[in-house]
């Protein structure tokens, strides 16, 4: 509007949120975990059977405000067929809570034969429920962490893996993590150095084996006999490849 200015703005219209959020201590650097989670295939449903797509939706949703309920300090942002959990701060304790939930939701949603794919970022963001405002570093690397993955699955970004490191829990030492060259969609047309390299990811069925099997493994090689489309299929062959490599987890090997 004429005659306005950022400077001119009033934060307090924000409200008590806004109030804690630049508590001392958090106005610079306001950090926290987030994990980015989006739901697969939602677009292509959502042009087919609207039905089909209201229910699959329904039946996702359920299972992501349960475990966000089973998670202390844990808080929900849902964005059509995208949700976005997040902590109160950038703790180890926050993080293994953050990072609980988003496991369990993946796990769930691939027993219902749901695709998911996320990412895990720790940085800058500013989360406002009652105003329905977030805005963030963070928000934006997990999101185009996400956006960005060719295969179902869940990474931890760079960022993530600095923070780790910086509390003295080495993602290498995370049993159901591995390191690996993550099938990006612009890597394909990267030259970048920086877009070639590892980043860890979670393995589906790290610890629940079955008679030496993972069945998470199993899961997925089911729901790639049901796709046709070959840009689709690339997405399950590239999940089950990093799977098959790793098989049934064994200890993590210490960084060298």
């Amino acid at each position: 509007m004429k005659g306005t200015s950022i400077d001119s703005f009033d934060p307090h219209y924000l409200g008590a949120n806004w109030t804690a959020y630049c508590v001392e201590g958090h106005k610079d650097k306001p950090t926290r975990w987030l994990v980015y989670i989006d739901l697969l295939g939602f677009t292509q449903l959502v042009g087919g059977n609207i039905t089909n797509a209201v229910i699959t939706y329904l039946m996702s949703r359920k299972i992501v405000e349960l475990w966000v309920e089973k998670s202390r300090g844990i808080h929900l942002a849902c964005f059509s067929d995208s949700y976005v959990l997040y902590a109160d701060d950038d703790t180890a304790k926050s993080f293994r809570s953050l990072e609980h939930a988003a496991r369990c939701i993946i796990n769930d949603h691939v027993q219902k034969k749901l695709p998911l794919v996320a990412a895990i970022s720790c940085g800058q963001f500013y989360a406002d429920s009652a105003n329905n405002v977030f805005i963030g570093k963070g928000y934006l690397e997990a999101n185009r962490f996400t956006e960005d993955q060719d295969w179902v699955g869940l990474v931890l970004c760079r960022s993530a893996t600095k923070r780790l490191i910086a509390l003295r829990l080495s993602p290498s030492r995370l049993l159901n993590y591995r390191r690996w060259k993550i099938p990006f969609k612009s890597r394909r047309k990267s030259k970048r150095t920086s877009d070639m390299k590892p980043l860890y990811a979670y393995v589906f069925g790290a610890s629940p084996s079955v008679n030496g099997k993972n069945i998470y493994l199993e899961f997925l090689r089911e729901m790639l006999t049901h796709i046709r489309e070959r840009k689709v299929r690339r997405k399950y062959l590239n999940a089950i490849q990093f799977l098959e490599h790793f098989g049934v987890m064994l200890p993590a090997k210490s960084d060298s």
